[in-house]
């Protein structure tokens, strides 16, 4: 019986909807109806020499305008927005979000807890999240997400994306609260070994490591970034057996970040390879040591590195896509040769409109 009432009442909703958007079309019909008319009669005036061909196109350009006046009104009306101050209240952060801001390192990940660490956007505007929070994510990230953070979070996973902070959802006044992480492996650090995988789902697997709030699994030999990066075996050729050193002093710090360039410094007495934190992304992506570009390597599945030599370096990162700047030459040229044909039309529209002496 209920069942019964419940078809019933949604097909009643649906019998409004049908009728109501039968209403709007045959509105919307007639309008359509009335503009059209309006415009073939404006050029059947034009064609008749009832009125002058500029007052036809200003007639006809305004029945344009108020058209499409009333349309984007339809979908982008008053309501849509919304007091400035209201709008900018949204991002006011919190007590946790000014204590981490704190920091004075301009590059690290947060973890927050404390929301929907994966589908919550709000976190993106104080903080470079864990969650990766994107509506067109790389998939190499959805990837590490699905394995190592669905069913729990992997902390070494979190290490080697650094992530300086976990937001917890209860501190002790009932408040969300920022927990140091000691163990993030930073921006930047050279390992002792590479480990080879023959497949992308090795290289997932051999990530396999504890979750936050675990007892460490002894039993279990788990993945340790900070020692070892993971590596496709289609890199053995590039690096044609090279072996990591590094002695106890070596190190790779951030000097400077921005969004299309990232440097560092480095130094170590042996021929290392380093590990960043940073997402690998082959199309744009460039590196350089003291100048000369280097072959970026993926490894941990999704994390850059670089093979450096031994002794004092600078690195630096730049994002500079060739197809992009090769397009922006091509319409920037294009626009030009518009210009340029458009106004050689008007010279010779002008030069032949007037009459000789």
């Amino acid at each position: 019986m209920q069942s019964f009432k419940n078809e019933e009442a949604t097909n009643k909703v649906m019998s409004a909807v049908q009728s109501d958007r039968a209403d709007m079309a045959m509105n919307s019909g007639i309008l359509s109806a009335v503009f059209i008319a309006l415009a073939v009669g404006l050029l059947w005036a034009y064609s008749k020499d009832k009125i002058k061909g500029q007052y036809a196109v200003i007639g006809i350009a305004a029945l344009v305008a108020i058209d499409l006046v009333k349309i984007d009104t339809r979908y982008l009306g008053e309501e849509n927005y919304i007091d400035p101050e209201q709008y900018e209240a949204q991002f006011t952060p919190r007590p946790v979000d000014m204590q981490i801001k704190q920091d004075p390192d301009p590059y690290y990940r947060v973890l927050d807890l404390s929301v929907d660490p994966f589908n919550n956007a709000m976190q993106a505007a104080h903080h470079k999240c864990v969650g990766g929070y994107s509506p067109a994510k790389m998939e190499v990230y959805q990837d590490l997400i699905d394995i190592h953070m669905r069913a729990g979070f992997n902390r070494q996973v979190l290490n080697m994306l650094n992530t300086k902070y976990i937001i917890s959802p209860q501190g002790a006044n009932g408040q969300p609260v920022a927990i140091p992480n000691g163990e993030a492996c930073g921006n930047a650090w050279f390992v002792n070994n590479i480990q080879w995988e023959e497949t992308a789902d090795n290289e997932m697997l051999a990530l396999k490591a504890g979750n936050i709030g675990e007892q460490p699994d002894t039993s279990m030999q788990e993945f340790n970034p900070k020692q070892t990066a993971v590596l496709r075996s289609t890199y053995k050729n590039d690096l044609n057996g090279f072996q990591p050193g590094k002695d106890s002093a070596a190190y790779v710090k951030l000097a400077e970040y921005g969004l299309n360039n990232i440097s560092y410094v480095s130094n170590n007495g042996k021929d290392g390879f380093a590990v960043f934190s940073d997402i690998y992304y082959p199309f744009g992506w460039k590196a350089y040591i003291d100048g000369t570009e280097a072959p970026i390597y993926r490894a941990n599945y999704l994390l850059r590195a670089l093979k450096i030599p031994a002794g004092e370096h600078k690195i630096e990162f730049k994002f500079h896509p060739e197809k992009f700047y090769t397009g922006d030459k091509v319409a920037m040229v294009s626009s030009l040769l518009l210009i340029l044909a458009a106004a050689g039309s008007i010279f010779m529209a002008v030069k032949g409109g007037k009459k000789p002496a």
